[in-house]
């Protein structure tokens, strides 16, 4: 139970810029961490990782979309797609099918404001396509 302690202790009293969905979130794996019920806390945790993909997702959309220069653009689309790469790691097949639908759109975007890099974007796309063929059928 010492380790519920140290827990609590790291859960601060000011309330969190990020949303009210994510507090409720934060509270709830903590409480159910605090009960022994890590399973729980396990789950809540891995759903509230899944919405945190997705907001971030939606962010690089937009990011990209106001970017002021071409420049500002590609450098976000880069990133944008990185981030996609670094959180496919093992995940399950339907998240990972959500994710890769996400990275070809990332994808897209390279393509449309990079031009120098096109045949090596057009490439991993197929790449990204052939692999979300494959985890299809593995549902």
């Amino acid at each position: 139970m010492d380790s519920a302690v140290l827990l609590i202790d790291l859960v601060s009293a000011e309330p969190s810029p990020v949303s009210c969905s994510l507090d409720t979130s934060y509270q709830s794996a903590t409480n159910a961490f605090n009960r022994e019920i890590f399973s729980r806390c396990v789950q809540i945790v891995e759903a509230a990782d899944k919405q945190m993909i997705s907001l971030a997702h939606h962010s690089y959309i937009a990011m990209v979309n106001e970017a002021d220069e071409t420049e500002d653009a590609l450098k976000l689309a880069t990133y944008w797609n990185t981030f996609l790469e670094r959180v496919q790691r093992g995940r399950p097949n339907a998240e990972l099918l959500e994710i890769l639908d996400m990275q070809l759109m990332a994808l897209e975007n390279l393509m449309e404001l990079n031009d120098t890099n096109r045949e090596s974007l057009a490439e991993k796309l197929l790449s990204i396509l052939v692999k979300s063929y494959k985890v299809l059928h593995q549902l």
